[in-house]
């Protein structure tokens, strides 16, 4: 089956006009709902969704995982939509230089695809990747309530 990584470009800036802007897989620390409220100040709306041709492990000497290129795998997450610009560059800052914003298609309930943004870890910082899984639920209960204390939302201007 091929990927279903539609872009080979980063994106930079505001999203563009369309829906891909609109859209954001999260598939980390971003996936914890409370988490992304405390950074854009808002809920956003999310459903599941699934990744195909990328790999999530952990980023070496951290508490969140990372996303790389990896034929066969598949990484699960949720796909946020009515993401607007001041949403995404709260979103940027807080995912920082490690990664890279990209343009991706991801498959949701039913098999229908959907254009979204991704943050992925640049292919020079790959090798900060551990390939040990990452837990959610490990997160919430160890490190979640740390990671909350230090957001001020929309997330540091």
């Amino acid at each position: 089956m091929p990927s279903t990584w539609s872009a080979t470009r980063s994106a930079t800036g505001p999203p563009e006009p369309g829906v891909a802007g609109s859209r954001v897989f999260a598939y980390g620390t971003l996936e914890v709902g409370e988490l992304v409220e405390a950074l854009v100040a808002r809920r956003l709306p999310g459903e599941p969704a699934v990744l195909r041709g990328w790999a999530r492990s952990m980023v070496r000497g951290t508490h969140h995982p990372g996303i790389a290129p990896q034929a066969g795998s598949e990484t699960t997450g949720t796909l946020y939509s009515g993401v607007d610009a001041a949403a995404l560059a709260a979103l940027d800052r807080f995912e920082g230089e490690l990664y890279e914003r990209r343009e991706v298609e991801v498959e949701i309930a039913g098999g229908a695809r959907r254009g979204a943004l991704v943050w992925v870890v640049r292919a020079e910082l790959r090798h900060v990747l551990t390939g040990e899984p990452w837990d959610r639920e490990r997160f919430v209960a160890d490190h979640l309530r740390e990671w909350l204390a230090g957001v001020s939302g929309p997330w540091q201007r």
